[in-house]
């Protein structure tokens, strides 16, 4: 299923004002019912069902004057997307056990690095003597710098503990800092920044 899907001009870059583009932006909800299964030493792993939702992002450039009229195709995710899967035979055991937050991650973490802003897939289908410049594809530069300062947070108590941390995830960019103090309500310090 594909949801509302938003056409505009790519956005320029810095230095790269000039490279002109067209950005779609689309809602993807897949689920597949494909079984894959892996077997080694007589031990069989699988997925049943794999469900995947996110915003992903096509952009078509530069625009060429001249067949074939786009440069390249580049994909990627603005944020990570959301994947859950069903797991089947010994893979089961990840499912309800301290192991499903541990797979998760690790899966997560693997999109991440290959398909969510800045890493893209691309696809050059110019030439560079028609000024598509190959390398810029696969690494876009960025728009802009987010520069992000924990300042307060109010967190419940969690069993107990006081032991917690906070994490924020910003494309493929994770970042984890612990709570100050043994409080409900906790103060950092102004030198906890992220950028």
């Amino acid at each position: 299923v594909f949801g509302p899907i938003k056409v505009s001009r790519a956005p320029a870059r810095v230095g790269q004002e000039d490279m002109q583009g067209v950005e779609l932006r689309l809602f993807v909800h897949l689920e597949s019912d494909a079984a894959i299964t892996l077997t080694a030493l007589k031990l069989s792993v699988g997925i049943r069902q794999l469900r995947l939702r996110g915003d992903l992002v096509v952009r078509l450039e530069p625009l060429l004057s001249e067949p074939p009229i786009c440069g390249g195709v580049v994909v990627c995710f603005l944020d990570q997307p959301r994947i859950q899967m069903d797991f089947v035979k010994l893979a089961r055991i990840v499912d309800n056990s301290l192991l499903a937050g541990t797979v998760k991650n690790a899966i997560d973490h693997a999109v991440a690095g290959a398909l969510v802003m800045p890493n893209v897939a691309a696809v050059s289908l110019g030439k560079e003597e028609q000024g598509v410049d190959r390398a810029l594809l696969r690494t876009p530069k960025p728009l802009g710098v987010l520069r992000v300062t924990v300042l307060r947070a109010d967190l419940p108590e969690v069993g107990g503990s006081n032991n917690r941390n906070i994490r924020l995830t910003l494309a493929d960019d994770e970042w984890r800092c612990v709570v100050p103090f043994k409080t409900r309500s906790s103060i950092w310090q102004q030198d906890e920044v992220h950028d």
